[in-house]
């Protein structure tokens, strides 16, 4: 991990109004006229509990895309860290940043890299790969998740995987989504076309209980007290 600088602007702050509190510029440079400069892109973002400001992305300042996470402050007026983030690839961008209660973030990279940083950027705390593309979140409790296409592992604050819950192998089903719910068990969501939305378990006083036709959303919740 490489520590670099950005340049934080502050745009615009809000005056009595209900639309915009502030609007910054984040970044290291701009692509004009053809020509390319060091340019930045978000591709996640999140705060924590005191309205920290987390972005993920891709970074050309030091050369090759490379990922990287920044914390702002929640003014949007300062730049509390920059990080750059090893990667095995060229331009693997990050899918997912979160947040813990001790203000470490955790990153999951497009490649299956899933890295998590001290809270003022100065460390890794850990940095554990898995096969194919990844969603991270952390539960209130510090410990984190990955959701991959057809599994969803618990990670230990070392970094060590204590489970690993394996799914069935359905392309037709797509989870994309990781969150947890005040009581931490997890919340899955994705895309479920024929036949797995045909196949989808329906729930009695659901809002949907069976397949409305087509491609359906389909949002589970998990128990994560135990391997599931």
């Amino acid at each position: 991990m490489i520590t670099a600088s950005f340049s934080f602007c502050l745009i615009a702050a809000a005056q009595n109004s209900p639309a915009m509190v502030w609007s910054a510029a984040v970044g290291s440079g701009l692509a004009r006229l053809g020509v390319l400069y060091p340019s930045d892109v978000i591709t996640a973002a999140t705060s924590d509990g005191a309205g920290n400001i987390y972005l993920t992305g891709l970074t050309t300042r030091q050369g090759p895309a490379q990922p990287f996470v920044t914390k702002l402050s929640p003014d949007g007026q300062q730049g509390v860290y920059v990080s750059i983030l090893a990667s095995p690839n060229v331009a693997d961008p990050p899918v997912s940043v979160s947040v813990d209660a001790n203000g470490e973030a955790l990153v999951a990279l497009k490649s299956g890299v899933l890295t998590k940083i001290g809270p003022e950027g100065d460390g890794v705390v850990f940095s554990v790969s898995f096969a194919g593309g990844i969603l991270g979140a952390v539960d209130a409790l510090g410990d984190s998740y990955v959701l991959s296409p057809n599994s969803i592992s618990r990670v230990w604050r070392n970094g060590a995987v204590l489970w690993t819950r394996t799914f069935v192998n359905n392309p037709a089903f797509a989870r994309t989504v990781l969150a947890f719910d005040p009581d931490g068990s997890a919340v899955t969501a994705g895309t479920a076309c024929p036949p797995a939305a045909i196949a989808a378990p329906g729930v009695a006083g659901g809002f949907q209980t069976a397949p409305a036709g087509g491609c359906d959303i389909l949002i589970e919740l998990r128990s994560t007290k135990t391997k599931y």
